[in-house]
C-alpha cells in the first residue's frame, strides 16, 4: 500500500511539473513545501476519494466507454485549482489539457503495478 501511495505521489508530482511546463495556462506558484501539500492532497483524494465516484458513476463510465474518466479526473483538478492558490488554471482548454497530461503520465507510471510479481 505504501508503494502505492508513492507511485501515485511521484505519478502526480511528474504530471503537474509536466502541465505546467507545456500549458502556458497552468501556473504553479510557491515554495516546494507548498507543491509538495497540494500534491499530497491529490493522492489522497485520488486514492481514497476518486474510487468512490468511479464506483457511484461506473454507468456513465460504461456508456461511454471509459471516456467519462476524463471528466473526473478533470474534475478533481478543477477541485484542486478552487481550493489551492497555488496552482491555477486559465480557462476550459487549458484545464482539458492538463486532464489528458494528468491521465497520460498517471496511465503510464501506474502501469507497473500491473506487472508487479
Amino acid at each position: 500500500m505504501l508503494r502505492r501511495i508513492i507511485i501515485t505521489f511521484v505519478a502526480n508530482a511528474i504530471a503537474f511539473l509536466a502541465a505546467g511546463y507545456f500549458l502556458p495556462g497552468f501556473n504553479i506558484t510557491g515554495s516546494v513545501t507548498d507543491f509538495a501539500i497540494v500534491i499530497g492532497i491529490l493522492t489522497l483524494i485520488n486514492l481514497i476519494i476518486r474510487p468512490i465516484i468511479r464506483l457511484v458513476l461506473s454507468p456513465l463510465i460504461l456508456l461511454t466507454l471509459g471516456l467519462f474518466n476524463i471528466v473526473i479526473n478533470g474534475f478533481i483538478i478543477y477541485i484542486i485549482d478552487f481550493y489551492f492558490e497555488n496552482i491555477k488554471i486559465d480557462g476550459l482548454v487549458t484545464l482539458l489539457y492538463a486532464t489528458v497530461i494528468l491521465t497520460i503520465i498517471n496511465v503510464a507510471l501506474g502501469a507497473g503495478r500491473l506487472f508487479k510479481k
